[in-house]
């Protein structure tokens, strides 16, 4: 791949404004509650903005991941194990920065090289060591994780969602490197002082048909840990192997109502689940998803009140 720090001088990026960023996410992070409560806010928000849009074709929407793993009650837990791996990426950055005035080059790698795909581009660049790498780096910032149902998903849905993202300023963060992480470090900094901004952070969206959704619940009430084939609104619409299982346990929480056959199919897999597994064991597979979730489980209060959740569940 071609590369130039001087070309498109605009999309450069210097490795010690990409360190402030993630320096600020650590912090708001760590205070527990303004930006989890920002990001349940937007994810509400957009599944509003989606209801509207698509009227009875839409059943329902989910937040997934952070903060909604984090809820206990009214309140939201620390999870150190993300602040532990920002600590990690900074250190990384600054260890092969040196000079934090260098540019961090994936921005205008970007922009020189036309690359709508970082997953197959940027996985073969020896440029950059891989925990500095695009992909990694957008993963630790802040973004809106939302899994939504519906009943059709024809060209006219995906149309209909596409502009309703684009009508509330959202985006994928794949789009822009340096875009995104302006307009998070703009999110966070309005976060932080309290101040109203127009910038948004980035939303990963996953959309699912009804019928699909039925059949996963039917396999995992049976015991199957089950992989969906969705289809995700990346740079453009994309085919993605959606581990609903695992969200489903661990973070998968309504956002609004659901349609009454959707929250009559949901009630059905909570008890199915927990009546299959029991809560001890399901906390067990919670565990063994990944060593990162791992990780965050090992702060107490994140298993208890897994613990809690699944109980919950039952019948």
């Amino acid at each position: 791949m071609e590369f130039s720090t001087h070309s498109k001088k605009e999309q450069s990026m210097k490795a010690k404004e990409l360190i402030n960023v993630l320096t600020l996410a650590q912090s708001l992070f760590d205070e527990s509650r303004k930006l989890p409560e920002y990001i349940e806010e937007e994810s509400s928000l957009i599944d509003q903005i989606l209801r509207n849009s698509l009227g009875d074709n839409y059943l329902g929407g989910f937040g997934v991941g952070y903060p909604f793993y984090a809820r206990s009650g009214d309140y939201f837990l620390k999870v150190g194990e993300i602040n532990e791996h920002l600590s990690k990426i900074i250190a990384n950055i600054k260890k092969e920065s040196k000079d934090l005035a260098l540019q961090w080059m994936c921005p205008s790698c970007q922009v020189v090289n036309s690359l709508t795909n970082l997953n197959t581009k940027c996985v073969t660049c020896n440029l950059i060591q891989e925990e500095n790498k695009p992909i990694r780096i957008l993963s630790t910032l802040p973004d809106i994780d939302i899994f939504i149902i519906v009943e059709n998903l024809n060209q006219e849905t995906k149309d209909k969602i596409n502009q309703a993202v684009k009508d509330g300023h959202y985006y994928n963060s794949r789009i822009s490197i340096k875009d995104t992480v302006k307009n998070v470090e703009g999110v966070l900094k309005s976060v932080q002082s309290g101040k109203k901004t127009p910038l948004k952070l980035p939303i990963d969206l996953n959309v699912l048909e009804y019928p699909k959704f039925t059949d996963a619940v039917n396999l995992m009430i049976e015991g199957e840990k089950v992989v969906v084939d969705s289809v995700a609104l990346h740079e453009t619409w994309e085919n993605y192997h959606f581990p609903i299982w695992e969200d489903f346990i661990f973070s998968m929480q309504e956002l609004g109502s659901l349609n009454d056959r959707l929250l009559s199919l949901v009630a059905k897999l909570r008890r199915g689940l927990v009546d299959h597994w029991g809560v001890e064991d399901l906390i067990f597979e919670v565990k063994d998803i990944c060593p990162r979730t791992s990780r965050i489980c090992e702060t107490r209060e994140i298993e208890e009140s897994l613990r809690n959740k699944l109980s919950s569940w039952q019948g």
